[in-house]
């Protein structure tokens, strides 16, 4: 790009210098490009610390657009992607902090420090990244918040630091982290080590983004012989200092390398950076050579060190000889007493493993070094931000993106398969997710810019033999489509819908009505854009036993690279595929800590996320949807012990004992001790309610059942009228059946009696019976009835009238219960627990939402201490959920339909339970004690023994 030196007065002045410059431009491929480049540029000076208006950017585009040769429906594509990239906010995180070791150290020393390499980085984003300065500068205020949390590098007394920040899988951490290493080191940090995942492919890439947005020089160039020095990414804004770079895109630590260069931290004038992976051998060798090479008389290093350990969840789950997290914890620790002053951050989007959360004993996850002792910090994502809420949260709004894996997947390729599995096809919806992949191609090409890359992810095993079988079948595909877009692609729709590629690109075209998304018509795309865009595409596989080049974009970065990419579990923790834009995820759903991390296709989709689809079967839909419900409980858990004051410590433990940690637990516990079921089939988990809403979202397909526990609650609501008054509704947040001072005995009874899903784990009835029965301090509960939008009103005694709830439902994938809401296993409508709360209580919590932009969780309702417990009985009429309507789930929506007819019958309905519980108090504990009986655990779960971490 180019840098503003003349000072910016008004428009004509700034177009005089854009004509001197444009020649400069020489990093624009085309005139889309171009004039995109030189508008951002325009609305960046006009708009530079806020978010410009619609009306600014057209105008900025006009300007632009008298240097720039190009035709309305470019500049209308232009435009389009200006405001995607310009009209983004983000939010400052929320932390949480231990005040007894925190000392505040950088507002001292910010007017004596020279922020040079953030200053540069901060240009990269704005120039090559097109980010808007609204989002830079809350990325710049979100790193000085988290560097004050880390240690003083002025400070010369010994001392170490331990914290984590939080954020959403694929939005943008490297960018975060990157940051905060920039400022670090205008702050004084001289060591920086990055360990970046387990696997090399992963570990290149990281090396390559921060050669770009870190070192500025390319860092294979510095490690070779000749030792030159390649300006690149921020390198090329400043180039006046540099980084140096101990490690190379084509080589991790490497002591020989390096002595041979005679490099070391100590003579060097620059800030010096280790990208490794997390292994035994490699962080072994390189605390040996710090400690023989680097390290002053008394073994110790006296240079400030910050290291990143990004996924730091990573190491806790692969529980393999080297790999053993106990021996990487080691590792880690050891290279962080070996310097005097250093700081540790872990970097994760999921912090549910044994470096966060261990289910044998309190001492044992706090006696760890590596626990968060001094702070946790939540990031908050851009709102361009496309992630799992947005997919599978209970307000999705990109719920289209998910498409059904039928039963003939596993005809084809059963779930369960050996590393010797021979693949003969493949399923029937992975051609069609192929074929998919191609047409958007071809849309992406209308679009523009036709240079981009497009990436498609197929992830159906963790075995290399299965994955490489795969990929020679999706290779034998493409050709044909190539050659069938060669040799019929010309000719009129009719006579080439005799080839059958051809056909089957038609079809899918139909099935998707991508007709509206597109502006052209099938035979224009068949005849004049087809054969361009299938001709490109290439078929890799990425695992261990291939090349970590092999995602190689940047070797694409004139023409873009166009792939469908072949793998297990080197596809997810951190790997980045550009252009993501159809996934295929066939695999075990029970893999609960790394599901999340599977989730490649979470990120950024400027300009084509109405084109994304993700396949993936009804288990694995389940379970997104319950692991994005528990990660927000996690985020609105933080944000509340900000606001009480609480600390990291108490964070821990919070998480560790949550209602979601049961099914984490169990999961565990089936995947490593098999061995052991014959001997103990039960297992005893102590679960904290407090401020938790515990729900029964699967009801059991029993009708009898599901009238009994209809009669329990009528009875329950005579009981109710004929014992206690209703709430004042002048007074109290409520419906009219508000029932206040229940004894806890009566709720305790009814809870026992009730028929719950004995399969699912977060509502145990006898043990939440036996807690509310001893619970003395929950002696009064409120007891509400919500209502729904319905006309029709139901008389549940001769004074109680209510309009029933309306839910979708559909069935869970083992046909033993149904599911309310479908996936997303709610019952309540947010926030439902404010109900039997003064007015004025509830308003006052709405607004300190309000204030941070945040919805209001149910949580925050919860977290009075001085609130009482909360029954919600809801009498809800169930319809089929919407996803029934396909032609795989007719015997589903049948049953549903069955369930329905036979409740309207006898004039009954279904009848699900909310349980809100207080804020637990010093004296006050709140815990339950499920029991949970392992084999049967097991029929449902089937859980998989497979490792996690490495494809065999």
């Amino acid at each position: 790009m180019f840098e503003l030196t003349e000072p910016f007065c008004n428009y004509p002045d700034v177009l005089n210098l854009l004509k001197k410059r444009f020649y400069q431009m020489n990093n624009s491929p085309d005139n889309i490009n171009k004039l995109e480049n030189l508008a951002h540029f325009l609305v960046l000076q006009r708009f530079p610390a806020e978010v410009p208006t619609e009306a600014g950017i057209k105008e900025c585009l006009a300007q632009a657009r008298i240097l720039t040769p190009v035709t309305d429906e470019e500049c209308d594509k232009v435009l389009k992607l200006l405001y995607a990239h310009l009209q983004v906010t983000m939010e400052i995180g929320v932390a949480v902090v231990d005040e007894s070791t925190y000392k505040p150290w950088l507002n001292e020393r910010k007017q004596d420090i020279t922020f040079y390499y953030w200053d540069r980085y901060r240009k990269y984003l704005e120039r090559s990244k097109n980010w808007n300065g609204v989002v830079i500068e809350t990325l710049g205020r979100v790193s000085d918040e988290i560097l004050d949390l880390l240690g003083n590098p002025a400070n010369e007394t010994s001392w170490q630091r331990c914290g984590l920040i939080m954020g959403d899988v694929q939005s943008g951490k490297t960018a975060n982290y990157a940051t905060l290493c920039n400022k670090a080191m205008d702050a004084g940090y001289r060591v920086l080590i990055i360990l970046a995942g387990t696997q090399e492919n992963l570990r290149r890439q990281t090396q390559e983004r921060l050669d770009l947005e870190l070192v500025g020089l390319d860092s294979q160039l510095i490690l070779d012989r000749v030792g030159r020095k390649l300006p690149v990414g921020v390198g090329r804004i400043d180039g006046n200092h540099f980084v140096a770079t101990f490690t190379s895109k084509n080589n991790d630590f490497d002591q020989k390398l390096l002595n041979n260069l005679n490099m070391r931290i100590t003579t060097c004038l620059e800030p010096v950076v280790f990208v490794i992976k997390k292994q035994k051998h490699r962080l072994t060798y390189l605390e040996k050579w710090l400690r023989i090479y680097n390290a002053g008389p008394d073994g110790k290093i006296d240079s400030p060190m910050l290291l990143i350990d990004d996924e730091a969840d990573n190491a806790s789950v692969n529980t393999k000889d080297d790999d053993d997290p106990t021996t990487i914890n080691e590792c880690i620790r050891k290279l962080l007493i070996l310097f005097k002053r250093a700081s540790y951050v872990g970097v994760t989007a999921t912090p549910y493993a044994n470096i966060f959360i261990n289910p044998d004993n309190e001492k044992e996850m706090l006696g760890n070094d590596l626990f968060p002792r001094d702070f946790i910090y939540s990031l908050a994502p851009p709102t361009n931000y496309i992630g799992n809420t947005a997919i599978f949260g209970d307000e999705s709004s990109h719920e289209y993106v998910v498409q059904d894996i039928g039963d003939d997947a596993e005809h084809t390729i059963p779930i369960k398969h050996g590393s010797q599995f021979n693949v003969e096809d493949l399923p029937e919806s992975l051609y069609t997710a192929l074929n998919y992949f191609v047409l958007i191609n071809v849309i992406r090409d209308i679009r523009g810019p036709i240079h981009s890359h497009r990436s498609m992810l197929v992830n159906i095993s963790r075995f290399t033999n299965v994955q490489s079988q795969t990929r020679n079948i999706i290779h034998a595909w493409i050709e044909r489509i190539k050659s069938a877009a060669i040799n019929f692609g010309s000719l009129e729709p009719q006579e080439a819908m005799r080839n059958s590629s051809i056909k089957s690109l038609y079809d899918t075209w139909q099935a998707f009505h991508l007709s509206l998304l597109c502006e052209k018509d099938w035979s224009t795309v068949q005849q004049h854009w087809l054969c361009y865009a299938v001709n490109r595409l290439t078929v890799v596989e990425v695992n261990q036993r291939t090349s970590s080049a092999i995602l190689d974009y940047d070797a694409y970065k004139d023409n873009g690279f166009r792939v469908i990419a072949v793998g297990g579990n080197s596809l997810t923790r951190g790997l980045t595929l550009e252009g993501l834009c159809v996934s295929y995820f066939y695999r075990n759903s029970q893999a609960y800590d790394t599901l999340l991390q599977m989730g490649r296709w979470f990120g950024y989709r400027i300009g084509y996320e109405d084109l994304c689809r993700v396949w993936m079967t009804d288990e694995a839909r389940e379970c997104y949807s319950h692991i994005t419900k528990a990660t927000n409980e996690l985020r609105d858990e933080i944000y509340s012990m900000r606001y009480y004051g609480m600390t990291p410590r108490e964070f821990g433990l919070k998480v560790r004992s949550s209602p979601g940690s049961t099914e984490r637990m169990v999961s565990k516990l089936l995947i490593t001790a098999r061995n052991k079921m014959r001997h103990a089939t039960d297992y005893i988990h102590t679960v904290s309610v407090s401020a938790e809403l515990l729900e029964t979202p699967k009801i059991i397909i029993d009708t009898d059942r599901i009238i009994g526990n209809f009669n329990l609650a009528k009875q329950f609501v005579a009981y109710l009228e004929a014992t206690h008054k209703k709430a004042d509704d002048s007074v109290f947040h409520s419906t009219h059946n508000v029932w206040v001072d229940v004894p806890r005995e009566k709720v305790a009874s009814f809870i026992r009696s009730y028929i719950a899903d004995p399969l699912y784990l977060h509502f145990q009835t006898d043990g939440l019976a036996d807690f509310i029965a001893q619970a003395n301090h929950l002696e009064s509960w409120d007891i509400a009835l919500p209502e729904g939008d319905t006309k029709e009103e139901y008389c549940i005694t001769n004074k109680t009238v209510i309009k029933r709830q309306e839910r979708s439902v559909d069935i869970s994938p083992n046909k033993k219960s149904i599911r309310i809401n479908g996936a997303k296993l709610r019952v309540g409508s947010r926030p439902c627990t404010r109900y039997g709360l003064d007015n004025s209580i509830v308003e006052e919590i709405t607004q300190r939402r309000k204030q941070n932009k945040q919805q209001v969780p149910d949580k925050d309702f919860l977290m009075k201490p001085d609130r009482k417990p909360l029954l919600l009985i809801h009498f809800i009429n169930i319809k089929p959920h919407t996803n029934l309507e396909k032609p795989e789930r007719v015997e589903d929506r049948t049953l549903v339909v069955q369930v329905m007819d036979r409740l309207n019958g006898k004039k009954a309905c279904v009848v699900a339970l909310s349980v809100g519980f207080p804020l637990a108090t010093k004296d006050n504990t709140m815990y339950v004690k499920y029991k949970i009986n392992l084999v049967q655990q097991e029929l449902l779960l089937e859980a998989a023994t497979e490792a996690q971490n490495a494809d065999d």
